[in-house]
């Protein structure tokens, strides 16, 4: 039974350090995805499609896993009844229980972070390819400025009649 479990906590494991890897590589290929489009003239809707496939393996890679931590959840309740009936609920909750759900906690807590950096590097990389780098920003006109040899208008204050200007 320790040995089955061990194994059941190691590939938990390795499924998490898979998703880290596959994120990893989605986010280096999504930056030359920003990079592609900076370069060179790659039409936007083929660096976007790249980017929502890269995020699609992400997304692949963690239902998978998921579904496979399920599919265990219901094999180790089947053997449970018929192996391990001899043992007393809190044995089995502490020997199997308890250490095979803290490795699942872990799995989920990368699942997440995998999810939202993937969502977050599909939806910069789309609204970054969006942005038009080819066309030259336009000059807007500026007023002239005013000249300092105008008369005054004849609106301007003039001295009262018996006072001298200073």
């Amino acid at each position: 039974m320790r040995k089955a479990v061990s194994e059941e906590i190691n590939k938990t494991a390795d499924t998490a350090r898979q998703l880290a890897t596959a994120v990893a590589g989605a986010v280096f290929l999504g930056l030359g995805v920003v990079a592609a489009r900076v370069t060179s003239t790659a039409p936007p809707a083929i660096l976007i499609a790249l980017s929502v496939v890269l995020g699609a393996y992400v997304g692949v890679i963690i239902f998978a896993s998921t579904h496979f931590m399920w599919l265990q959840d219901r094999l180790r309740s089947d053997w449970k009844q018929r192996f391990f009936s001899f043992l007393g609920t809190d044995d089995y909750k502490k020997l199997v229980t308890t250490p095979l759900e803290e490795a699942k906690h872990g799995f989920m807590v990368v699942s997440w972070i995998a999810g939202i950096i993937s969502a977050t590097m599909v939806l910069g990389v789309i609204l970054f390819v969006t942005i038009d780098f080819t066309s030259k920003p336009t000059s807007v006109p500026l007023p002239a400025p005013a000249t300092s040899n105008t008369q005054p208008s004849s609106s301007a204050i003039q001295p009262s009649p018996g006072t001298s200007a200073p």
